[in-house]
């Protein structure tokens, strides 16, 4: 396995991961205080998040896509990758620089989307423009390795370094091996 592949995986994973833990925290918080009140407290709240997706919030949308990520991950029902896949679209589509990411990533693997390196570059480039760590460490390998982008090394370089500025070790890492092979 490859940089890339090691860094989409673990992208993929911890991101999902960190949504799902905290989807779930919150989930059972919900559940034991609606276990507490009556009123049925859980499914108020995730009435109101289903409804600010509905209404086009691109952080409802994230996080519902999230869950439905994990759901997938674990079941592997293809129904919720698609509809996770629909809802990451949407929502990069708003500006939502996270799903952006999200998005680059499933068709940088071909993930519920046709592979296709020329647009997860265009999603990568977006979320990496507004700060998004993982996605200016992928743009810089398809930079680095011409994957749907001209290889480019000095903006592979540029790229790995604004990731590492923001403490990726991946990226710090890679800097250090242009380095070495420049020498």
């Amino acid at each position: 396995m490859n940089r890339k592949q090691q860094a989409l995986a673990g992208g993929l994973c911890v991101l999902a991961l960190a949504v799902v833990l905290v989807g779930s925290g919150r989930i059972h918080k919900l559940l034991h205080r609606a276990e507490q009140e009556p009123q049925n407290a859980a499914s108020s709240a995730f009435d109101k998040r289903e409804w600010a997706a509905r209404m086009g919030n691109p952080q409802a949308m994230r996080a519902i896509a999230a869950d439905l990520f994990g759901h997938w991950k674990r079941t592997h029902d293809e129904k919720a990758l698609n509809e996770a896949v629909k809802l990451w679209l949407a929502a990069a589509e708003k500006g939502d620089s996270i799903s952006q990411a999200m998005v680059g990533m499933l068709y940088d693997e071909g993930l519920g989307l046709q592979q296709d390196a020329e647009k997860a570059v265009k999603w990568y480039r977006k979320a990496a423009e507004r700060g998004v760590t993982m996605a200016q460490y992928n743009l810089a390998y398809c930079y680095e390795f011409g994957e749907g982008v001209e290889q480019d090394r000095e903006k592979a370089r540029e790229w790995y370094a604004k990731a590492a500025a923001q403490g990726d070790e991946k990226a710090q890492q890679a800097l250090k091996e242009m380095e070495a092979a420049q020498q």
